[in-house]
């Protein structure tokens, strides 16, 4: 996020969202396993 506030390169929001839903997915999942 940091490199995306100082570029202000859409890229870079772009990037960091993607990786956000993944890593919702992932913990999503997780959290579905331990139940």
């Amino acid at each position: 996020m940091q490199l995306a506030r100082e570029s202000g390169d859409p890229t870079h929001f772009d990037r960091a969202e993607r990786a956000h839903d993944r890593m919702e997915r992932l913990i999503d999942g997780l959290l579905t396993l331990a139940t």
